[in-house]
């Protein structure tokens, strides 16, 4: 189902708001609301949905854009075997900037990915096979769906790296000395 939405979002968008709004329609009936008003409270909301997914979805791909110009991903890190109270459940968004056998890691905040604290310089030693998806508790930190995860060992440890399977994919290539 992930892969049938990913191949077809626009349709998956689309099939989402005509349920929705069918649904709207059909609460408004059973409150008992008339025909007209019933029509006009579930088109406006449905509407007004479709604009803030519709402008959520630019953003977002502008910011994508933004940071793939620039051999960037929007990227997740965290230090599972750190002291506990520390970020060893609690995965650090950022942006990652991966070259050979480097990833230039720096903290960012919000949906625009404002640069917070001090970057780091994640020395990669070796990547465990296999990934990941996020789920459960995990979420907790994480914002967005279809997120992986994978490992790094480090000159400081094991650090845990998730994001899209595409920008994984792309930090893979360039730490093993591609482009």
């Amino acid at each position: 189902m992930r892969q049938w939405v990913r191949r077809h979002h626009k349709l998956a968008l689309a099939l989402a708001l005509v349920i929705e709004w069918v649904v709207l329609l059909a609460g408004h009936l059973v409150l008992g609301d008339p025909i007209l008003d019933s029509l006009f409270g579930a088109t406006f909301w449905t509407v007004a949905s479709g604009i803030m997914l519709a402008s959520e979805r630019s953003r977002s791909g502008r910011t994508q854009a933004r940071l793939q110009e620039n051999g960037q991903i929007h990227a997740y890190v965290r230090y599972p075997d750190a002291l506990p109270g520390s970020l060893s459940g609690i995965w650090n968004m950022g942006i990652a900037t991966p070259r050979a056998g480097w990833i230039d890691f720096q903290p960012a905040v919000y949906d625009t990915l404002e640069p917070s604290g001090r970057p780091e310089k994640i020395k990669v030693l070796d990547m465990l096979p296999g990934r990941r998806w996020i789920t459960g508790k995990e979420r907790k930190y994480i914002g967005g769906l279809g997120i992986q995860a994978m490992s790094l060992v480090t000159e400081k440890g094991i650090v845990e790296i998730a994001g899209q399977p595409e920008s994984l994919d792309r930090l893979v290539v360039a730490v093993e000395g591609g482009s």
